[in-house]
């Protein structure tokens, strides 16, 4: 089945359009380093150009968007979740068919590596360039040669965008159904609708803040004390009480993991010295995560004028299920902390 077939059976323009966005990057500034949301919103966010190919046509490098009804092309880009949100942040545009090439390839092989790197290699594809000579580089400090080369690296990856789309689009099983929860999982993120309550979140944090203080004060250690397994089974032998051990990679370890046995023993130890120092393990342990995550979600609603952006990973599972993304799972939020 051709892209063309497949667009037509799930009734989806036929008119394709890549889009694959460049932009500044830096040391401090740059994904992986700045969540996707904050990246894109940030002032020092700068477009250097967008690689382009329409339909069969080769691709090109341009600085502006083409001039199409967006109601009549289906998009294609590889990782939409962030050139969908600079369309969304940068220009207001919100086209309505996108096909992304990593959900594609999530929903085929989810056990894979599916950057564009890892499926132009076990696609045979030609070799996806890198970035490092564009590092740094704001759109005025580009010379003629260096011009080049970011157009020969950005149209490549627009080549073989569309090329993966033919693919990995024949494989895609129930695709008018799982074409709309990819973009219902994609919408969730870049057009949020739910409004965060930051006053409530400064609350919760502050409050898990003084709980864990709590609960180190009344076992009287400090958290590396807790953290340290080292010292922790020291505190344990100067309560008397055994120190239950299991196999790790590198030796033994404290068994003492939510799975094992003697977890919940110590949390319900007859010793109260003994309670109150798995209590402050715990404590020490998930509080500073959970207070993160906090920090994360404020950070990212802010970017987002008050509004919490939710980011998961279509078919992120091998299951199908949908998996946490900018380390924030919304969906495994404690009941209470």
């Amino acid at each position: 089945m051709s892209l063309t077939d497949f667009l037509q059976s799930v009734d989806w323009p036929t008119t394709t359009l890549v889009l694959d966005a460049e932009t500044y990057t830096s040391g401090k500034y740059a994904l992986g380093t700045v969540p996707t949301y904050e990246y894109v919103a940030d002032e020092r966010f700068e477009l250097l150009g967008w690689a382009q190919k329409m339909s069969q046509n080769r691709a090109e490098f341009h600085t502006e968007l083409p001039k199409v009804n967006w109601n009549s092309v289906t998009v294609i880009m590889h990782n939409a979740k962030f050139d969908a949100l600079i369309l969304a942040l940068r220009y207001g545009l919100y086209p309505p068919y996108i096909l992304d090439t990593l959900d594609l390839a999530r929903h085929i092989e989810p056990r894979h590596d599916n950057s564009l790197r890892a499926l132009c290699d076990r696609y045979n594809l030609p070799a996806k360039g890198n970035t490092k000579q564009f590092f740094d580089k704001h759109l005025v400090d580009f010379d003629a040669q260096s011009w080049v080369e970011l157009i020969n690296y950005a149209t490549n990856d627009a080549e073989q965008t569309y090329a993966l789309a033919g693919i990995l689009s024949p494989y895609l099983s129930n695709p008018k159904t799982e074409l709309e929860l990819a973009t219902w999982t994609r919408n969730l993120f870049i057009r949020p609708i739910l409004q965060l309550n930051f006053d409530k979140a400064a609350e919760v944090q502050i409050q898990m803040e003084q709980e864990l203080a709590d609960k180190l004060a009344g076992a009287d250690v400090t958290g590396t004390q807790v953290r340290s397994e080292p010292q922790f089974r020291t505190l344990l032998e100067t309560e008397g009480v055994p120190v239950p051990l299991k196999r790790g990679k590198k030796g033994l370890i404290l068994a003492l993991a939510k799975n094992d046995p003697e977890y919940k023993h110590f949390l319900t130890h007859e010793n109260p010295q003994v309670r109150k120092l798995m209590e402050a393990k715990v404590a020490a342990k998930s509080f500073p995560l959970h207070i993160r995550r906090v920090q994360r979600i404020v950070s990212i609603a802010k970017a987002a004028d008050g509004k919490l952006p939710i980011p998961l990973h279509y078919y992120g599972g091998h299951t199908g299920r949908w998996s946490g993304a900018e380390k924030v799972n919304i969906q495994n939020l404690p009941a209470r902390v």
